[in-house]
């Protein structure tokens, strides 16, 4: 059974859709999840928020009761219109960008329909370029800006520096995001979106550079820590992560030399190896694009998904990508506590209340450095403390 609840007013907000909708609804409250479509507010009955580190759109989904006397609501719903929509948390910008998906359907309290929004930047995940699809001599950013043009998306690059690429090639049916995607990892940069639905260039070792104190601890069992579980799967982890240098015509890369690199995780006692080309790199860089390939994969390995019943950092701020929290939990082996990055934080509105889901990494899989493994670290406290009572 669905609350429908049809009575709710909306209203028209001026400004608070596209690139330049403004930063705060000061009428909100700290726990209101206010969706916006071409300046019209829409109650929600449910609605979930996701934004990433490491992905190049924020999206957000919603579900709102209509109906067919409602005209102003009717039109922004119209499908296919993709209207600027924007979300907003406690009152606060937090993505920019349309509407793309329009789900009606009749249930037992009357019609909903669960809505799908997205940054702008949705379009380069979901479009591919027209040629030149081979270019010489050219940076990252300098591509991205000539193939983000033609969609009228900022970019917002911090860069520190840009080398050129000798030579890159893209395929017919690569997307963009696809393609700019596997030259910034080339270039340790993470692809990101900002409030406002830019694209987001920034050096993993600026993310690092930025972080600052932890916004608070979170202590296993005290409130707003729930129920929660961690599956450390060692099937995405390898011990050698080798990059081969392969140049088109060349039939055995074996025999050239200086044409590969091969990244070890000193933590996997077993031998498991990940292989991978870099055509666009000359043979120097690709000692680079082994251990970035490394810390790639121990992002996927390392990522804890810990749920909080509550949007708000112990600081009083929203929980927010690219900050600093410290974990207690003896359940995730860390009684002592760690300092995780927030790679992710997806928000969640229902009729229970509010909810957050932190995504968990070491800060070090971002910067290429020694990755600090606290559970590791426990289990040898535990040993050492264990032999020093027969010693």
């Amino acid at each position: 059974m669905v609350d429908v609840p049809y009575k709710r007013t909306r209203v028209k907000i001026s400004g608070a859709t596209g690139q330049n909708a403004i930063d705060m609804l000061v009428d909100k409250g700290p726990d209101d999840f206010t969706i916006i479509v071409d300046g019209l507010e829409i109650p929600v009955i449910s609605a979930k928020l996701q934004r990433c580190a490491n992905t190049a759109a924020a999206g957000w989904t919603a579900t709102v009761a209509f109906d067919d006397i409602d005209d102003d609501l009717l039109e922004v719903l119209t499908p296919y219109r993709y209207p600027e929509a924007t979300c907003y948390i406690g009152g606060k910008l937090m993505c920019s960008g349309r509407l793309y998906s329009v789900a009606p359907e009749l249930a037992d309290g009357g019609r909903i329909c669960v809505l799908e929004g997205f940054s702008y930047t949705i379009d380069l995940v979901d479009s591919t370029s027209e040629p030149p699809y081979e270019r010489q001599n050219i940076t990252l950013l300098q591509r991205a800006l000539e193939l983000v043009a033609p969609f009228d998306i900022t970019i917002d690059a911090r860069l520190k520096v840009d080398p050129k690429f000798s030579r890159i090639t893209m395929g017919a049916t690569e997307t963009i995001f696809a393609h700019l995607a596997k030259l910034a990892g080339q270039r340790g940069v993470i692809i990101s979106s900002t409030v406002r639905g830019e694209l987001l260039l920034i050096h993993a070792s600026n993310v690092w550079d930025v972080l600052g104190a932890s916004v608070g601890t979170l202590d296993e069992g005290e409130t707003p820590v729930t129920k929660f579980g961690a599956k450390f799967d060692g099937r995405k982890r390898f011990s050698q992560y080798r990059v081969w240098n392969k140049s088109p015509g060349v039939k055995y890369a074996r025999r050239a030399k200086g044409t590969s690199y091969t990244s070890v995780d000193e933590r996997v006692p077993i031998l498991r190896r990940s292989t991978i080309q870099a055509r666009e790199s000359p043979s120097g860089d690709i000692s680079k694009i082994a251990e970035r390939k490394r810390s790639k994969q121990m992002i996927e390995a390392l990522t804890i998904e810990f749920p909080v019943s509550s949007w708000y950092a112990p600081n009083g701020e929203l929980w927010r990508e690219n900050t600093i929290v410290t974990v207690r939990s003896k359940t995730m082996f860390i009684p002592e506590g760690f300092d995780f990055l927030i790679k992710a934080v997806n928000y969640e509105f229902d009729s229970n209340g509010t909810l957050a889901t932190l995504s968990l990494v070491p800060p070090q899989v971002f910067t290429g450095e020694p990755v600090d493994e606290p559970w590791l670290e426990a289990t040898d406290t535990i040993r050492a403390a264990r032999v020093a009572r027969f010693l």
